[in-house]
């Protein structure tokens, strides 16, 4: 049985188009859309809400806006200001009038002070802070250009700069920009991308490559994905997007047929991005893992997501690394247009890659229509303590839906390994943990086994020792059998095998074994080259002795304890005899 997923959901008053966490504190989320520049009766707002349940969601504060301007498209939630003030920064399009005037205001800024939880929902809690256009005005009659991406890097606790990039939609001409956000103007410097004609920006992901205010963004369009490096070593009007990876078409040789097309983009690492693409006529959906190099990116790792998802509408990526050096799990959730989310698990180790794409679990009907939007919670791993196992912690999803439904899941992570300090955190999977159960259940009857058959070997040995009582139960055949066994391959070989399996094993010039028999009447077998062998004595192989002369060495050989009969003579044959001072035929001939 899996770990449990917990569940909170709540039916708002809007339609749902963009949430996002507090970056340093999970259980703040903030939710906007509405229903737009129309008639409907249904309003525009941005919405505060507590989950510090984990079952149940808390409205603290909303914040109602025009009705005669566009909803909330996008959304994120910046650093907060000060203790119990948040920022945010929004995409809504200024009135259809301002529009055609090309005056559109579509990136907004928010102030939230956050209510005690006791009070009811605020409505002037949320303060708007100011307004501007960063986008290229439209040449078209119709201006329908919005602001569809907007995304933040991720947020380092004590450092409120980040860099911020928004992406167009419905534009003639696509954009995505990219600017600092840190309270300055955002029109005072933003790094412009110019996509080619036609194209537009699906999704936006950044990464903080060094600390220190050096950043890579990357973005897909709908076949093709780009990188594109920001900071102090580059301005926008010097460096271009470099292609990474461009799908390719199902046929080379049929280039009409439709291509699977990009949706939604993250960084795993800064030489890892991580891709949802969807087949034509919303035949499914898969995820592609790809290296960057200096060249074309490679598809390492690639995933189809489970049948009825059909095609993808959002992703998100959560890393839950204690450091920027080290191992890490990810944990990826896709949300599918049947309302399901697919919630899967990543390894990754910074010498050996990545590895082990699994499915931890698919969410299915999480909300009654579309899925709009996904985001992770931030996950900061606890502070170390002197002492102490590693505490419990929990990783949240929040999910938004056409049908003015949000949804938080909350998942518990395991300390790896547990009951360590030190531990890292990471989403245990089913598979995995089957794999480490049997692993270990596996090692354990292994160890026991090898300390059984150990004890049984020692008693064997020596019966002072017992404590099985081996020579109670086991026959006298089998111990006189485990003990011939065990001198066979533990005991090192004696006499003359000892001295051959030198000479077989050894490097350099060749060498022979010769039996001497010195003036003091004791055999020796030494090691010899054979070229100095031949320069000194008179030698004889085995085979080259009389039927005597070897009767006569064999009876040595035995006397002295440098061979037994059951040896047979094979390994005689491999042995040089020697007649120094003619002692040998001496002795032979009696």
């Amino acid at each position: 049985m899996g770990p449990q997923i917990l569940a909170a959901k709540s039916r708002l008053s809007i339609p749902l188009y963009a949430v996002d966490f507090d970056p340093e504190n999970a259980d703040l989320l903030v939710a906007g859309g509405g229903g737009g520049e129309s008639k409907s009766g249904v309003g525009n707002k941005l919405i505060l809400l507590r989950h510090s349940k984990k079952t149940d969601l808390e409205e603290l504060a909303e914040a109602e806006l025009s009705r005669d301007e566009d909803s909330v498209t996008s959304l994120a939630v910046a650093n907060p200001i000060k203790e119990g003030i948040l920022g945010i920064i929004a995409g809504i399009n200024s009135s259809t009038v301002d529009q055609q005037a090309n005056k559109n205001e579509h990136l907004r800024s928010f102030v939230v002070t956050i209510p005690p939880s006791s009070t009811k929902s605020s409505t002037d809690a949320i303060q708007e802070l100011g307004r501007a256009s960063l986008f290229t005005p439209s040449s078209a009659p119709r201006k329908e250009t919005y602001q569809r991406v907007l995304r933040l890097s991720p947020a380092n606790k004590g450092d409120p700069t980040r860099l911020a990039a928004v992406a167009t939609g419905l534009a003639p001409d696509g954009e995505v920009i990219a600017f600092k956000f840190d309270g300055s103007d955002p029109t005072a410097s933003p790094y412009r991308i110019s996509l080619k004609k036609g194209e537009e920006a699906n999704d936006v992901d950044i990464i903080d490559t060094t600390g220190n205010g050096e950043f890579q963004l990357c973005y897909c369009t709908d076949h093709e994905a780009f990188l594109y490096q920001v900071g102090s070593s580059n301005t926008s009007s010097k460096v271009n997007p470099k292609s990474v990876y461009e799908l390719p078409f199902p046929d080379v040789f049929e280039k009409q047929k439709p291509r699977r097309s990009f949706r939604a983009i993250r960084f795993l690492a800064p030489h890892l991005i991580l891709i949802l693409a969807n087949y034509p006529g919303r035949n499914g959906a898969q995820l592609l893992v790809i290296r960057i190099n200096d060249g074309p990116g490679i598809v390492i790792l690639q995933k189809r997501l489970h049948k009825s998802f059909r095609a993808g509408t959002s992703l998100d990526v959560s890393n839950l690394s204690r450091g920027s050096n080290g191992p890490a799990q990810f944990v990826i959730a896709a949300a599918g247009i049947d309302s399901s989310i697919e919630v899967l698990t990543l390894d990754y180790h910074p010498e050996k890659g990545v590895s082990n794409l699994l499915l931890f679990s698919v969410l299915r009907d999480v909300h009654a229509l579309q899925i709009t939007k996904i985001a992770f919670s931030s996950f900061h791993p606890p502070s170390l303590s002197p002492s102490g196992p590693a505490p419990p912690q929990t990783l949240k999803l929040a999910s938004v839906s056409l049908g003015n439904t949000l949804v938080v899941h909350t998942f518990p992570l395991t300390p790896n390994p547990p009951g360590f300090q030190k531990s890292s955190y990471i989403l245990r999977t089913r598979k995995s943990s089957g794999i480490l159960s049997l692993g270990v259940l596996t090692s354990l009857f292994v160890l026991l086994l090898s300390a059984l058959l150990f004890q049984v070997v020692s008693e064997v040995k020596d019966t002072r020792h017992e404590l099985l009582g081996v020579s109670n139960w086991l026959s006298p055949e089998v111990q006189s059998m485990i003990s011939d066994r065990y001198d066979q391959m533990f005991q090192p070989p004696k006499g003359i095998q000892h001295v051959v399996a030198k000479a077989a094993g050894g490097k350099g010039p060749a060498q022979a074994v010769v039996m001497r028999l010195p003036e003091t009447g004791e055999i020796a077998a030494e090691l010899e080259k054979h070229a100095d062998l031949l320069k000194h004595e008179t030698v004889k192989k085995w085979e080259e002795l009389k039927p005597r002369e070897q009767a006569w060495w064999k009876k040595k050989l035995s006397d002295a304890g440098q061979w037994a009969a059951d040896e047979g003579d094979s390994v005689l044959k491999n042995v040089f005899f020697s007649e120094v001072a003619g002692l040998v035929g001496e002795a032979v001939r009696g």
